[in-house]
């Protein structure tokens, strides 16, 4: 979850709101992150590393489920090694 809210008028603001749906998912069993854009100085670099990291975990968790189910798919009774 991701706060791109970088404002600093006055006071930084907490971010209850985000907070209460991260502990909603989090209690329901869900792996929860949070991220707070204010507080960065570089914002694209602190995107870059989560988004990159979950694309990268999604890309494999999908490659090896496919080559799992290729493998599970063959039929290996009638072959000669």
């Amino acid at each position: 979850m991701i706060s791109a809210n970088t404002e600093k008028i006055n006071t930084p603001v907490l971010l209850l709101g985000l907070a209460r749906v991260a502990a909603a998912a989090n209690n329901q069993g869900h792996q929860v992150k949070m991220l707070n854009l204010m507080m960065q100085t570089n914002t694209q670099r602190a995107l870059t590393r989560p988004l990159m990291n979950l694309i990268l975990k999604i890309y494999l968790a999908e490659c090896i489920q496919r080559a799992f189910n290729r493998l599970k798919s063959m039929d290996v009774s009638n072959r000669r090694w």
